[in-house]
């Protein structure tokens, strides 16, 4: 456990990733995140938290990549709400505190009107980006768009590359009842997925619930490794670990290709909470394998690496 002031992250290091077809390898450091009101206190304690994140991830493990999963940004869009709520209640207390002054309030508004808070987060990873020289998924954030006329709201991913400049964004389709009810959002579209390179070979990613569905197969079909950032907002047990497993592990089965990150989002923030288990999965082309902390680790003949989980691990050999 990494300890920074009175609370904590928990990150898992996924590094070198190798198939011989391809060449070179890939080093890749996920961050399993876990979210905690302290860390959303002010600006200055979540840069104070990415900063120190990125710089053990470079000076350990020189990365190529550092992925940060779903809804890291989120949270940072209240920042700029100061006194006026508590994020130890829940939403609908922040709602009625708002109701109380326009009643025609909806949460969604809150997000809508915080594009200075959205360029400052990015603003954060840039900096890092540029200064260590490494692409960074930063997560997502709940961002405000122009579509025929109208603003809507849509849960967007953002690719930073190393010359500090957003490279790619990538809108969740998928959206859970939650997001599209309560909060307002609005789908993205799974044709304008792409692909985004890191040492010239090919990314994609999938945002936590779109990763269930087989459409994204076809598109993403030539990458190298497949990220799923997510935010999972259920008790870890038996059963969502069997539903994981229907997540990235089901559509990099009887693909080509080789490699998936699932990075998890965990911890509580209002009345949310969030568990999951990053992982790394391995198809090797006649099966798959799912590697997390604390796994052991047999045979593993075309992938190198570690698995790094509160100061222990797991070499891949």
């Amino acid at each position: 456990m990494n300890s920074i002031g009175s609370f904590s992250v928990r990150v898992l290091i996924l590094i070198s990733l190798m198939a011989p077809a391809y060449g070179n390898d890939l080093s890749v450091v996920g961050v399993q995140f876990e979210i905690s009101p302290h860390i959303y206190e002010n600006t200055d304690i979540f840069r104070q938290t990415a900063v120190s994140l990125v710089q053990e991830a470079v000076l350990r493990y020189q990365p190529d990549l550092i992925v940060f999963p779903e809804y890291t940004g989120v949270f940072f869009q209240l920042i700029s709400l100061g006194s006026i709520f508590s994020p130890y209640e829940n939403w609908e207390d922040l709602s009625s505190r708002f109701r109380e002054i326009n009643p025609d309030f909806h949460i969604s508004q809150v997000f809508l009107d915080s594009e200075e808070m959205i360029s400052l987060y990015l603003e954060i990873w840039s900096n890092l980006s540029r200064q260590y020289g490494v692409t960074i998924v930063a997560g997502t954030c709940f961002v405000p768009v122009e579509s025929q006329g109208s603003i809507r709201l849509v849960n967007r991913a953002f690719v930073v590359t190393p010359q500090g400049e957003i490279g790619y964004t990538q809108d969740k389709v998928f959206l859970t009842d939650f997001e599209s009810s309560i909060l307002g959002l609005s789908p993205g579209l799974v044709t304008a997925a792409k692909y985004f390179t890191v040492e010239g070979k090919k990314v994609c990613l999938s945002i936590c619930r779109d990763t269930f569905f087989h459409q994204w197969e076809s598109i993403f079909a030539e990458a190298f490794l497949w990220i799923d950032i997510k935010a999972n907002g259920e008790s870890y047990g038996p059963e969502q670990q069997e539903l994981f497993q229907r997540a990235l592990p089901a559509r990099l089965e009887g693909s080509q290709i080789p490699y998936g990150i699932t990075v998890c989002t965990v911890g509580s923030y209002l009345d949310l909470f969030w568990e999951g288990q990053s992982s790394l999965i391995y198809n090797s082309g006649k099966g798959i394998l799912s590697l997390s902390a604390g796994d052991t680790v047999d045979r593993m003949d075309c992938i190198h690496g570690m698995l790094l989980d509160s100061g222990g691990g797991v070499p891949l050999r």
